[in-house]
């Protein structure tokens, strides 16, 4: 846990948003828009072979977006059955005389889909809290866990920010104001006053910095 911690503290240097002068946002996440969802989104998703012995997933959240080794990329519409990468590359959705798609052709290759389903790290990838969860108006601040980790803790009501604040941020990622926001760290006056996590991501999850696109 502690260096679940530290770890996200690390990545401050390439994700960070100023609240005020005293709080920090740690964002391990991007904040990137992502285009509204197409219709039909669910014929693409599933498990396809990428490479020899490695697979990737496709799933359907606010629009269709891969997970490569559990990174999460967004896939942009671009004609009947046909997508582009965040690179710009084009990848088409055959389908077979059914209508039902096949597998992903990208760069003139073909890459079988062997199953409709994903897992279910994949499908939290697709909002930031399970059904039932994420109404943004029942979010409630609460202070961070105390895991005698050496991280001093405190309540942010108690500071000049106030819950308010805290309610603010997180309502926002629940409603999407925010997209793809993996974890909050806040903190005010040398304590963590915030920890919440989303899409899938919890205090057991090592955050890992400089991810490199993949070629989907």
């Amino acid at each position: 846990m502690p260096e679940v911690r530290r770890a996200l503290r690390q990545c401050l240097h390439s994700a960070v948003v100023p609240v005020v002068p005293v709080v920090l946002i740690s964002l391990a996440g991007g904040l990137t828009a992502q285009q509204s969802a197409a219709p039909h989104l669910a014929d693409y998703v599933g498990t396809y072979t990428d490479t020899p012995g490695h697979t990737i997933e496709i799933a359907d959240g606010d629009g269709l977006f891969a997970v490569v080794d559990e990174a999460k990329y967004s896939l942009r519409p671009a004609g009947v059955d046909q997508f582009t990468t965040v690179g710009g590359q084009l990848v088409s959705f055959p389908r077979d005389a059914s209508g039902i798609v096949t597998g992903y052709k990208q760069d003139g290759q073909f890459h079988p889909r062997v199953s409709t389903a994903i897992s279910a790290e994949s499908a939290a990838l697709a909002r930031p809290r399970p059904q039932g969860e994420d109404l943004p108006a029942d979010y409630r601040y609460r202070p961070p866990a105390n895991l005698h980790d050496g991280i001093a803790v405190g309540d942010i009501a108690r500071g000049d920010l106030g819950a308010a604040t805290a309610n603010s941020i997180v309502r926002a990622i629940l409603a999407g104001t925010y997209k793809d926001v993996h974890s909050v760290l806040l903190y005010q006056r040398g304590k963590l006053v915030l920890e919440e996590h989303f899409y899938g991501y919890d205090a057991g999850v090592l955050i890992r910095c400089g991810l490199q696109p993949s070629p989907l």
